[in-house]
């Protein structure tokens, strides 16, 4: 919940600084729109290019934002999942558990003494049954 809301606090922040660029931009062009009667079609096209600038710059930077979140987003997942399974390993360890189960994104097992992994033995007969064909 902690590393949650400071990634909350930063998105708060990123997405102020988007609604920010988001009004000067849209106050640019109600500006545009007041004084284009006025101006040369030169001053008209220079005007516009400069609107397009800022708003691919806008677009550019949203982009970037979104990017930045999703990587922050991850590492801290990652952190904090880290923490947890050294957690869940010493606490196994201490209390002298063979194995602890869990429902996770990287399967079942969340602790496992050792020893118990099988899974050489496994590959093993099943290589020499593959091999008796």
């Amino acid at each position: 919940m902690d590393a949650r809301s400071a990634f909350q606090q930063k998105a708060v922040v990123w997405r102020a600084n988007v609604d920010t660029l988001i009004n000067e931009i849209q106050n640019d062009i109600k500006k545009f729109e007041k004084e284009s009667a006025g101006m040369t079609a030169k001053e008209r096209d220079l005007s516009r290019q400069l609107l397009q600038t800022k708003q691919q710059q806008l677009a550019d930077y949203q982009k970037a934002t979104s990017e930045k979140a999703t990587q922050e987003d991850n590492q801290m997942t990652k952190q904090v999942l880290d923490e947890v399974n050294l957690f869940i390993k010493d606490y196994g360890k201490k209390k002298g558990l063979r194995i602890i189960l869990a429902a996770t994104d990287y399967g079942n097992i969340a602790y496992a003494k050792e020893g118990i992994d099988i899974t050489d033995e496994i590959l093993e007969g099943l290589n020499k049954k593959y091999e008796g064909r």
